[in-house]
């Protein structure tokens, strides 16, 4: 009788426990996450198993994703400062003979960010050199001879999202590049230090 009594306190003590936590547990699979389903400071091994694309290289700090966001491909890149996911990227690699498809598909992420973060805290056409005619017809060819950047911000609490086109001898680049607030000061400091070492 003693031993049926305890196993019933057990059980009445194991389901007490489970339902008082019960909310906290669902509250935190619904909160949003820092980078898709990744969070900052989340080690290399969690990432991986996280990430449901396919790897295409690897180095010690360092993961490469093959991805595609809607109809767009990219390369998902992640770093990881001592294990910890510290800074992000996705370069978008579709190649256009016109060179506006690249404003059209720049537009499109546009919007999408917008949509998921809100408005952007600025969004700027950056006139480096104004040889070609700032007419928008044109903006494709100014950006990919280095005259004009588009670059748009956000400054997340945990996250600074910067979004740009850029280009150099007629090839453009189109990128979002996501830095963690926890760990900007870090990164910082080791490129600081390497551009030093390099001197």
């Amino acid at each position: 009788m003693t031993k049926y009594k305890n196993k019933c306190i057990t059980i009445f003590i194991l389901i007490f426990v489970l339902t008082a936590f019960a909310p906290s547990f669902s509250a935190d699979t619904s909160r949003q996450h820092d980078l898709r389903n990744l969070d900052w400071g989340m080690n290399k091994m969690y990432a991986k198993s996280a990430t449901n694309a396919k790897l295409v290289d690897e180095t010690e700090n360092e993961l490469y994703y093959q991805i595609k966001i809607n109809r767009y491909k990219a390369t998902l890149y992640l770093y990881f400062l001592s294990d910890k996911l510290s800074m992000a990227a996705t370069w978008f690699e579709n190649k256009y003979v016109n060179q506006n498809n690249y404003l059209s598909e720049f537009d499109v992420i546009q919007d999408a960010l917008v949509n998921k973060y809100g408005k952007a805290l600025y969004e700027k056409n950056v006139w480096v050199d104004k040889v070609t005619d700032n007419e928008k017809h044109n903006y494709g060819r100014a950006v990919s001879r280095g005259e004009l950047e588009i670059i748009s911000k956000w400054e997340l609490p945990e996250t600074i999202i910067l979004h740009k086109l850029t280009g150099e001898n007629y090839k453009i680049k189109h990128y979002i590049k996501y830095n963690s607030t926890r760990y900007k000061e870090k990164l910082d400091n080791k490129t600081k230090k390497q551009i030093k070492d390099s001197l």
